[in-house]
């Protein structure tokens, strides 16, 4: 199963593609992102949280 975009397909405001991977991979390896996650969700305010339900196909453009 395929989930989100390629990494080539990133805008070019969030830099090279492959930085942002090797970053992400980084990142993933260390426990960093998992531990951004915990500390953003315990304090986290959901008076205003709201779910998303609808699913959009959209073509890629080039």
């Amino acid at each position: 199963m395929r989930v989100g975009c390629p990494w080539r397909d990133l805008p070019e405001y969030f830099g090279l593609w492959n930085t942002v991977y090797r970053r992400f991979l980084l990142w993933s390896r260390k426990g960093i992102l998992l531990r951004l996650f915990k500390a953003l969700s315990t304090d986290s305010d959901t008076a205003w949280e709201c779910l998303e339900g609808r699913y959009i196909k959209a073509h890629q453009h080039r």
